[in-house]
Parts: C-alpha cells; sequence; structure tokens
C-alpha cells in the first residue's frame, strides 16, 4: 500500500511480460467485486435474515458485544441504498463501506492468471 501513497499511477510486469498500465482509482474499481462491509449493533441471525435474496453473506466476525462487521456481496443488481433499506430496522449501522481489493490482491489475481 505504500505505492497508493506516492503514486496514482502502476505498471506491472510479470516474467518479462506487462500485465498492467493503469492508475489506481480505475484499477480498484475494475477489481471491485460488490462487496461491502457492514458494521452494526445488533442481532447477527436477524441480519442475515434479512438479506435475503438480493445479498449473499461472504463472511461475519463479532468484534463486541452485540458488535459485527459483516462483508455483503451485492447481487440481483442491488445497490448501497438497497442493502441499507434491507437492513434498516434489524440492526444499529455503525459504518458501510466498500470492500475494495487491496493492490496486493489485485496483483496476486493478475499474476495467477499470466502464470497459466
Amino acid at each position: 500500500n505504500n505505492a497508493e501513497t506516492i503514486s496514482d499511477h502502476i505498471t506491472l510486469i510479470h516474467k518479462g511480460k506487462l500485465v498492467l498500465d493503469s492508475n489506481y482509482a480505475r484499477l480498484k474499481k475494475e477489481y471491485s467485486q460488490d462487496i461491502y462491509a457492514v458494521q452494526f449493533k445488533g442481532n447477527m441471525l436477524a441480519f442475515a435474515n434479512a438479506l435475503w435474496i438480493n445479498f449473499d453473506l461472504i463472511e461475519s466476525k463479532q468484534i463486541g458485544e452485540n458488535q459485527f462487521v459483516a462483508k455483503v456481496k451485492m447481487l440481483n443488481d442491488s445497490s448501497v441504498s438497497d442493502l441499507i433499506s434491507t437492513l434498516m430496522g434489524n440492526i444499529e449501522f455503525e459504518g458501510v463501506w466498500q470492500d475494495a481489493p487491496s493492490m496486493e490482491d489485485i496483483f496476486i489475481q493478475l499474476t495467477q492468471v499470466t502464470s497459466v
């Protein structure tokens, strides 16, 4: 992540081949998988049940008494507004943010594809 703080562009060469030449913002958007993290207070079962068919609960972690962080994948062209509306009344929101892939995640994904 140090490269992200000093530059806004990345060129990746792997095994002598140009794999990537892009800016960070475009790259993160391109490799984003519509996954959002939700930090909340409440009941994990109520949270999971509220998601139903438009969202997929990928993982969750308890971080305090009745306090959780859950990663949710958007399905069926759902939006963040849809997610919030679906969960409203079931939990107490503390934060919602896009779980963008790190540059390391993108690098690993790109080099695995080009190594095959």
